[in-house]
């Protein structure tokens, strides 16, 4: 949208200045419209404006201006929506997990609903995966018909699931099988590593030598996927950890927690399948091995 002065022809009493505004309407092109009358070169001179033309251009700066000021910011008046997450809602709405969830964190005082907190918090890390500010800031606001939360209260949030994290783990399980039953007659198991770029180690991020010969901390995730790759479960240790004697231990471990009486398949480099770890899987355990 934009102001213009426009001059009509001579008439008896002169020349006509008035001002239009051209704008563009979708369909249709480009469209200009009255928008305000000065009047007669002559009636505006009488009336003290010595040079109307002039005094015309300046009023249509003037507007034109005063548009580009008020035009509000495109992040303040966007109304697109995210909705790319609605067939995770309803798959997560099937597994009819919310009584549970508020069994579950009875004994917390939560300012919020927990389970739209962890429904949400699902959603974004599946729609746009990023930090949690990033999160508060520009993922949630955008998800269509979801709760908005702030960041202290995504802080708050995920430390108690980090906390907690083994029995959201075996909650989400239980009901998983009642619905879509799993099959575990082959299950994988594999190790990956979490680099954290922090200045001092903690009980969980440790250093420790990589093939990729980084110096960040370290945590380690061990998990457990059926047939289909959906996970089964998954345990965290520190970095500083032996993985290769530890992993006979870590799916015994993993397997009597999930139940599972199928064959476990190991999926790893031959740093940890090393010679000792197949003769275990393979002839003590019937299990497997993949490199």
């Amino acid at each position: 949208m934009n102001y213009f002065p426009k001059r009509k022809k001579p008439s008896k009493k002169g020349e006509y200045l008035q001002i239009y505004i051209s704008e563009y309407i979708p369909g249709k092109g480009s469209r200009n419209r009255f928008h305000i009358a000065l009047g007669y070169l002559s009636d505006m001179i009488a009336r003290g404006i010595a040079n109307p033309v002039s005094y015309a251009k300046k009023m249509v700066a003037e507007l034109n201006d005063s548009k580009e000021k008020k035009a509000p910011q495109i992040e303040e008046t966007s109304v697109l929506k995210n909705v790319g997450y609605f067939l995770l809602k309803a798959m997560i709405g099937s597994l009819s997990i919310d009584s549970d969830l508020a069994m579950m964190t009875s004994n917390r005082k939560f300012r919020y609903g927990f389970s739209y907190f962890l429904r949400a918090m699902i959603y974004t890390q599946v729609v746009d995966p990023g930090s949690k500010l990033m999160t508060s800031k520009r993922v949630i606001p955008n998800l269509y018909g979801c709760e908005s939360f702030s960041y202290d209260q995504i802080l708050d949030g995920i430390t108690y699931i980090g906390s907690e994290y083994q029995k959201f783990i075996e909650l989400f399980n239980r009901h998983i099988q009642d619905v879509y039953p799993r099959r575990t007659g082959n299950v994988f198991f594999n190790y990956t590593n979490y680099y954290f770029k922090i200045d001092a180690e903690d009980s969980l991020s440790r250093k420790d030598p990589s093939k990729e010969n980084r110096k960040s901390k370290i945590v380690v995730q061990a998990f457990l996927l059926d047939v289909e790759k959906i996970p089964l479960g998954m345990t965290l240790f520190s970095g500083n950890e032996r993985k290769k004697p530890q992993l006979p231990r870590h799916i015994e471990d993993i397997k009597d927690r999930y139940g599972i009486e199928g064959r476990i398949v190991q999926v790893a480099d031959n740093g940890l399948n090393c010679a000792r770890n197949i003769y275990a899987a393979v002839r003590k355990a019937n299990d497997g091995y993949i490199f």
